[in-house]
Formats: C-alpha cells, sequence, structure tokens
C-alpha cells in the first residue's frame, strides 16, 4: 500500500470517528477542511493545526465571509461563513486527543492535490 493511500485511509477512518462517535458537526468540519485546502501552515505546534487554519483565515478573509465574491473562492460550498461561530466551535469542541485527530484531517487537506 502506498504512503498516500494509507494516509488517506487512516484519514477517513479519523473523520468518522469524529462524526459518528463524538457526533461533532459534519458541516462545520467540512467547512474547517474547506478552509485548510485554501491555506498554508508551514509551522504548527501539535494539537493547535485547526487554530491556526482559523487565524490565518481571518487574518486573510476577517470573521464573516459574507459577500458574493468571497465565498465564490470557496465554490459556495460553505456552510457558515462566520469564522468567529468556527473557532468557537472548536474551542468548546474538542478536548486535546480530538485536536490530534483532527491535524490529521487538516494536514491531509492541505497537503493532498487532487482527491
Amino acid at each position: 500500500m502506498k504512503t498516500t493511500e494509507l494516509i488517506s485511509q487512516t484519514t477517513q477512518s479519523t473523520e468518522k470517528h469524529l462524526v459518528d462517535i463524538t457526533k461533532i458537526d459534519s458541516r462545520l468540519l467540512d467547512d474547517l477542511k474547506l478552509l485548510a485546502k485554501n491555506i498554508w501552515i508551514k509551522k504548527f505546534e501539535p494539537g493547535e493545526l485547526a487554530a491556526n487554519v482559523i487565524d490565518k483565515s481571518i487574518e486573510k478573509l476577517g470573521y464573516t465571509i459574507d459577500d458574493d465574491t468571497r465565498i465564490d473562492m470557496f465554490g459556495n460550498a460553505l456552510h457558515d461563513g462566520d469564522l468567529k461561530v468556527l473557532k468557537d466551535w472548536i474551542e468548546n469542541t474538542f478536548g486535546q486527543y480530538e485536536l490530534y485527530l483532527l491535524d490529521l484531517i487538516l494536514w491531509q487537506e492541505m497537503n493532498v492535490i487532487d482527491k
């Protein structure tokens, strides 16, 4: 099995675990993944990638992504364009264990060019 295939399968299993077992909001997870695809984080501490993606997105786009131009850059696929809501959700939902798992999902999104 190729390394990228193994990482992809692990990521899918991790996401299924987070959505099915811990009952996180899959729509907000999808938003976070979309942001990760459009942001590059060179260095991050384990468990902090989600916060870094959101902070960098806020720096680039502002707290709210509401005008047509900015939404279009995500193919109109964002469920909620309020990044403050997303940031609060991360802080209030995830423990350290889940943040490590989230790192894997987001890292995969940032590094895979074509799915």
